[in-house]
């Protein structure tokens, strides 16, 4: 399995990395800044926003108190 971001592989996700990036970029925060709010990894954050890495359910929940609902990249490739 691959790398994720957070504690257990077992409820890692895959994020729309891209709308991430876009998000974080429309509240003008630079990855330490949105990863130091979150209390997640940045160099994770950067790998999540690439599509390198999946998230864990508690990660995402963090994410999300920031920058809002994030699609998952299946529900992505599906619409």
């Amino acid at each position: 399995m691959g790398a994720h971001l957070g504690d257990m592989a077992t409820d890692a996700l895959a994020i729309d990395g891209a709308e991430l990036r876009r998000r974080r970029n429309a509240l003008r925060m630079n990855q330490s800044t949105l990863a130091a709010k979150a209390g997640v990894d940045q160099g994770q954050l950067s790998r999540a926003e690439r599509g390198l890495c999946r998230v864990s359910m508690t990660s995402l929940r963090k994410l999300e108190k920031i920058v809002g609902t994030l699609p998952l990249r299946d529900e992505v490739a599906a619409s």
